[in-house]
């Protein structure tokens, strides 16, 4: 498992989505909803900067993730 304080200054989806349990497209829907924001590098890819991941981890956000959403054992307690 990645540890935030190891991360980079922008983070993947794929890395958000491995730091909170949660599958890509709860991260991609985070995004598209405003709740996490992002923006895409030249290659198309959104990139999210780390203090948002940040906020998300101090449950500041609240994006009510259901289903394959929910976070799994050791993810974020308070998603949804």
């Amino acid at each position: 498992m990645i540890k935030i304080v190891e991360l980079p200054d922008l983070i993947t989806v794929n890395q958000a989505a491995e730091i909170f349990h949660l599958c890509r497209q709860t991260i991609y829907k985070y995004i598209n909803s405003g709740a996490i924001p992002a923006f895409k590098n030249p290659a198309g890819k959104y990139l999210i900067p780390r203090k948002y991941l940040d906020d998300m981890a101090a449950g500041r956000y609240n994006s009510g993730a259901t289903n394959c959403d929910r976070p799994t054992e050791g993810g974020i307690e308070n998603v949804g």
